[in-house]
């Protein structure tokens, strides 16, 4: 299967997290390191990378950090991925190795079919939509609990920590862990 490795997921991650910060705020490695829960080395040269191709300034001194080198509406995700994945396709073929089967080969067209479809997918989102997607789309921590009501006993509620950082409360989790446990008293009792 073909999988988008932690260097473009993260990368993005990374984007997505200074484009929903306030315009123009330079943030240090160890704060996006904390914000996505990213080791602050490898913030560091996932950094390198992303200043290299034009996505991010770096600030040197006691106060420095990272800042958009541009302006989230003008990154797409198929660029981020491109820069730091290179090429996404769907079979090795498509990519740098070619198949000696090139010619013949009737999945060849299925191949290629679907990589237009992914670069045209990545490169119709932004940073910028992914944004306000992410500001939009504050889970309900109410329909949380309520769902934790009715769950099975053994399953369990482990929220994103990028999701839902700074809005639930431990109170609000003690809600949702009560009611869990409500909810196996309950099935004890049946």
């Amino acid at each position: 299967m073909m999988a988008i490795s932690t260097k473009g997921r993260y990368s993005l991650r990374i984007l997505l997290a200074m484009a929903s910060s306030p315009q123009g705020c330079m943030l240090t490695k160890h704060e996006i390191a904390r914000a996505e829960g990213i080791s602050p080395a490898y913030v560091q040269q996932l950094m390198m990378t992303l200043k290299a191709t034009g996505f991010v300034n770096s600030h040197r001194g006691k106060v420095g950090g990272f800042t958009l080198a541009r302006t989230p509406e003008t990154m797409t995700v198929a660029e981020v991925l491109k820069a730091t994945e290179g090429p996404t396709v769907p079979a090795p073929c498509l990519g740098v190795d070619r198949c000696e089967r090139e010619l013949n080969c009737s999945m060849r067209p299925l191949w290629i079919r679907a990589a237009e479809l992914l670069e045209n997918l990545f490169s119709g989102v932004t940073i910028a939509e992914l944004a306000q997607n992410r500001a939009s789309e504050r889970p309900l921590v109410d329909s949380r609990a309520d769902v934790a009501s009715r769950m099975p006993v053994h399953a369990t509620i482990r929220p994103a920590p990028s999701l839902w950082r700074g809005f639930v409360s431990a109170s609000v989790m003690g809600d949702v862990a009560d009611s869990s446990s409500k909810s196996k008293d309950r099935s004890r009792a049946v």
